[in-house]
């Protein structure tokens, strides 16, 4: 938290600036001291402003890796998806997954997001947290984001990497992710621009997703295309639930 400096602590303006009266001056052929009445104020009114500055609190700039993702408490993100599995693509179950932003905590450089995930092919609810910094997108919990993740208490992935640019690779030996393209997607919410991103999950030594993200800031994830050992999974954003709706 910030703190403010006491006045006892901050600058002496009068020990540093003297008065009118004090400085000195080029004195004048009749020993007479000019005065520079304008550039003397000019002078006061910066070291006051800077003063005043040094004792107000800095406000916390929002990383900037928060507005990829929805940052309201209460909202709720309902995918479509479609499973089918790897041995026989025709034989496709379609169902749903639920995303729910449980709340939103914000300090000094870092947003954390906690998150509640279920689907409509099991009974399972699953905890995470994206933490989000200025360079990066943190995933703590799960293996992946989407239908078919695992707990993995513990396991934290570099899920984004910022600024984001066609080319861009990371891997931070959990987690592989290269952006792509920006593509323009349809959504419940019209077109956006998206980041198209290929990403590979590497938890424990197994592959735990393979495939593509599509994440539109301000929304998150708005399309996957993804395969787990022994199923590929499709998802898509369906439907958007404000908790004041």
């Amino acid at each position: 938290m910030s703190t403010i400096e006491p006045i006892s602590n901050a600058l002496d303006l009068a020990a540093i600036v003297p008065s009118s009266t004090q400085r000195d001056t080029p004195p004048t052929r009749d020993g007479a001291h000019r005065q520079h009445p304008a550039r003397w104020r000019a002078s006061d009114e910066l070291l006051r402003s800077e003063r005043c500055a040094a004792l107000v609190p800095k406000r916390q700039a929002t990383p900037l890796a928060a507005s990829f993702f929805a940052l309201e408490p209460g909202l709720k993100q309902v995918y479509s998806t479609t499973l089918s599995p790897t041995d026989d693509p025709d034989a496709t179950v379609s169902g749903s997954y639920t995303l729910l932003t449980e709340s939103v905590s914000r300090k000094e450089g870092e947003v954390e997001v906690a998150l509640r995930s279920s689907d409509s092919y099991t009974d399972k609810v699953r905890l995470s947290t994206l933490r989000v910094t200025d360079d990066r997108v943190v995933l703590e919990g799960i293996t992946f984001l989407g239908v078919g993740e695992e707990a993995a208490p513990g396991l934290a992935i570099d899920l984004l990497r910022l600024p984001l640019q066609v080319g861009k690779k990371w891997d931070d030996g959990q987690w592989i992710g290269e952006v792509r393209e920006q593509v323009r997607i349809n959504t419940p919410l019209g077109e956006r621009d998206a980041w198209r991103l290929l990403v590979i999950g590497t938890y424990d030594h197994a592959y735990t997703a393979v495939g593509s993200y599509w994440i539109v800031p301000g929304m998150g994830i708005v399309r996957s295309e993804l395969s787990i050992p022994g199923w590929n999974l499709v998802t898509e954003l369906s439907d958007v639930i404000s908790p004041t709706s």
